[in-house]
């Protein structure tokens, strides 16, 4: 926690208040697996097939583990307290009697409540971006991004910080577009090949500031699916034969996003 302090140019200070933010010590220690380690993963934001946000649904144990009763049910446990987590959000958020009585303005980096427009619901938030009228906010347990009118943020309760944020941000190994960019094409592709299924990923490394390189599989059919290879076959993104990528220089406070997949 750290006081957020509003200073107009001319010197003047307004009022101080104790606000939120992450801390990254914690945020790595409880969510990031290790490298060298398999894991399941749900994608649940795509900026591009390289460059995408996962949930760990059985949190950072490797599936070799995934056998053992105990980890299955620290499984079910994970989704009770984030399912109860969220569905008190709503309960809190939505009363007419939660209203902001601060002068204090949201500052970058601040955890909030945020109402996100697809759906009305409230999901915990950082804030980005302060303009005047409206505020861009990172919403850290999908990965998505959003400007919001400052009548769609609250303050954020302490009770509803006790989970880790479940947002990681991940970086697709081997490829990078044929172009300057990815194109349209294949973000829906990849978006295709993802969307709704608990994939398998390799974790290659891990940045500082809780990014993961992945390799990526789909294993829920007959036949196990590297991703970033059937990429490369229909011929929508190039095979780097290296480690790391030039998409994967991008870092997670900078990019934007392009296509999303809705938090449900």
């Amino acid at each position: 926690m750290e006081p957020n302090v509003n200073c107009f140019s001319d010197g003047v200070t307004l009022d101080q208040e104790l606000v939120y933010g992450a801390v990254d010590e914690y945020y790595m220690e409880k969510i990031l697996p290790e490298p060298g380690t398999w894991v399941a993963v749900e994608v649940t934001t795509v900026l591009n097939p390289g460059h995408f946000y996962v949930s760990l649904p059985f949190g950072k144990s490797a599936i070799d583990n995934l056998k053992e009763k105990d980890e299955i049910e620290k499984k079910d446990d994970w989704q009770m307290n984030f399912d109860q987590l969220i569905s008190e959000m709503q309960e809190e958020y939505s009363k007419g009697s939660h209203n902001e009585d601060t002068t204090v303005d949201k500052a970058p980096g601040e955890i909030v409540a945020a109402k996100f427009t697809s759906d009305g619901k409230w999901y915990r938030a950082r804030v980005l971006i302060v303009e005047e009228n409206r505020l861009r906010v990172f919403f850290v347990d999908f990965g998505n991004r959003e400007w919001l009118r400052y009548n769609c943020i609250k303050s954020i309760l302490p009770d509803f910080l006790h989970l880790p944020f479940q947002a990681v941000e991940c970086f697709l190994m081997h490829i990078e577009p044929l172009g300057a960019k990815y194109n349209t094409e294949s973000k829906y592709r990849f978006k295709e090949l993802v969307d709704n299924k608990v994939l398998v990923a390799f974790v290659k490394t891990r940045s500082f500031n809780g990014s993961i390189w992945v390799d990526l599989y789909d294993t829920t059919g007959d036949e196990d699916i590297d991703i970033a290879k059937v990429l490369v076959s229909d011929k929508l993104v190039q095979d780097t034969g290296s480690t790391m990528t030039t998409s994967s220089k991008q870092s997670n406070h900078s990019s934007q996003t392009s296509l999303i997949l809705v938090p449900g």
